[in-house]
């Protein structure tokens, strides 16, 4: 089975560039936004959810919220993707604090994946998610 991974974030910039990274090593990556994440985690039914916390239309805890509580989405890894703090009541697996490296952000989701991690990295971006 194909492991996907489905990105939840509003900057395009910062999408595109995970979803790259994760592509690049043979995952799968979907990307998706606010409101249409719900539609898209039921859809693709996913391995792994990266979360952004901080969104204009439907925030991160909110699409968190909606997401435990549908049976079909209940059982994925979340990992909060954020620039500050992650709210108490958000319910995560995990969280990726802003900028974070490739290798990080590889690392944290071949953790949730239940893959071993290669003995070498492949060559990727540094920085991510600096603004």
């Amino acid at each position: 089975m194909a492991v996907s991974v489905l990105v939840i974030e509003d900057d395009h910039c910062l999408r595109d560039m995970i979803c790259l990274g994760l592509d690049s090593v043979g995952y799968s990556a979907a990307e998706s936004r606010g409101a249409e994440a719900l539609y898209d985690a039921t859809r693709l039914t996913p391995s792994l959810i990266l979360l952004d916390v901080k969104m204009p239309d439907l925030d991160g805890a909110a699409v968190c919220r909606l997401l435990r509580s549908d049976e079909r989405t209940a059982h994925i890894p979340i990992i909060a993707v954020t620039g500050g703090e992650v709210p108490a009541s958000m319910r995560v697996d995990d969280v990726l604090v802003k900028p974070f490296t490739m290798h990080d952000l590889l690392r944290l989701v071949r953790h949730w994946i239940g893959l071993p991690q290669p003995e070498r990295e492949p060559a990727l971006p540094m920085l991510v998610g600096s603004r």
